[in-house]
């Protein structure tokens, strides 16, 4: 009992000093925010914006119906690069535009054109792409051969409660009875998957095929199907 007294003692004296003891809270220093905030002031001191924008931390920033592009701000609605719009579709001047494009060529927005695909070469006979296989002039197919030329045909169906098809090609045209009226379709451009028409004096550029397109209110038109054909070397 004598050896544990001091212990107690000396236990007791130091919860005493203890309890005398507070954890104080100390407000962060004033002085380090305003210095933060008058730091990202001075970032936009020098900055000026152009319309429609205005500066953060040192950036010029579009207002929030808007959306940066290339340094200048657009609508939201509006593309800035192809990247925006759908596919087959490019932007220029900030709007998606759609190329329809012939048998063996795509869309080069750079050219702003349609070129010959990687697997076509231009015939200047012909004036078109054309396989890289198929023969271009008669002298691609040696002695005593011809070249038959390569083509692009589709076909066409009307249904008027009665489906009728044809097969024309490219710059050809075919005449269709719809609801007891002659209609005369020629296909102007083939490609794989647009074809345009001329329906009677009515243009109709770029349409899907597989997609129904209204002639009337009893009747349609859809494409079934494109194909090329032809490009190869016969006995003359």
């Amino acid at each position: 009992m004598k050896f544990i007294m001091p212990f107690l003692i000396i236990g007791l004296l130091l919860v005493s000093a203890c309890s005398n003891g507070t954890i104080e809270a100390r407000p962060i220093d004033a002085k380090v925010v305003d210095v933060e905030i008058n730091v990202k002031e001075k970032l936009c001191d020098e900055i000026q914006c152009k319309e429609n924008q205005y500066c953060v931390n040192g950036e010029c920033v579009c207002n929030d119906d808007l959306k940066m592009c290339k340094g200048d701000c657009i609508d939201q609605g509006l593309c800035c690069d192809s990247g925006d719009c759908g596919l087959g579709e490019f932007c220029e001047n900030n709007k998606c535009v759609k190329h329809v494009c012939p048998f063996n060529q795509i869309y080069d927005s750079k050219k702003e054109s349609c070129v010959c695909d990687k697997d076509s070469n231009w015939c200047i006979s012909q004036n078109k792409c054309i396989p890289l296989n198929n023969c271009c002039v008669h002298s691609d197919c040696g002695n005593n051969r011809a070249c038959s030329p390569t083509y692009f045909w589709t076909s066409v169906c009307v249904d008027d409660g009665r489906e009728k098809c044809r097969s024309i090609l490219e710059g050809q045209n075919a005449y269709f009875t719809v609801n007891g009226k002659g209609t005369d379709i020629e296909v102007k451009s083939v490609s794989e998957d647009f074809v345009s028409l001329k329906i009677n004096d009515k243009e109709v550029n770029g349409h899907p095929v597989g997609a129904p397109y209204t002639l009337n209110p009893n009747a349609k038109l859809y494409i079934e199907a494109t194909e090329s054909a032809g490009g190869i070397c016969h006995e003359e």
